[in-house]
């Protein structure tokens, strides 16, 4: 499957992380890909593979995991059904809905 992949290929840039850390990008991970479920970029490719993508850029930086997840959900707000709060209550802190402001705002 393409999803199961993806994180492995993800998990390859984040040897830097705690098991914990790590953990915690998984999650994100996950609800990234069901997030942005039936989403297809022009090309065609599932929209997963775009977060993942930055997600690796963020990794390659060796910038904490909370921006990692930053990353992963970065268009599940702008591009879904879900909410910076639905987010905060997923994750259990507010400074991964933060930093899915700030990625946006350097970036869009």
């Amino acid at each position: 499957e393409i999803g199961v992949h993806l994180f492995e290929v993800l998990v390859e840039s984040l040897d830097y992380l705690s098991v914990q850390q790590i953990d915690l990008v998984r999650n994100a991970y996950v609800l990234a890909k069901e997030a942005h479920v039936g989403q297809f970029r022009a090309s065609g490719d599932p929209y997963i593979m775009h977060p993942v993508a930055v997600a690796r850029i963020i990794a390659g930086m060796r910038l904490d995991h909370k921006s990692v997840m930053a990353g992963l959900l970065h268009d599940v707000v702008e591009d879904t059904d879900y909410s910076l709060k639905d987010i905060e209550q997923v994750f259990l802190f507010i400074d991964a809905a933060q930093k899915v402001i700030e990625i946006q705002k350097k970036f869009y």
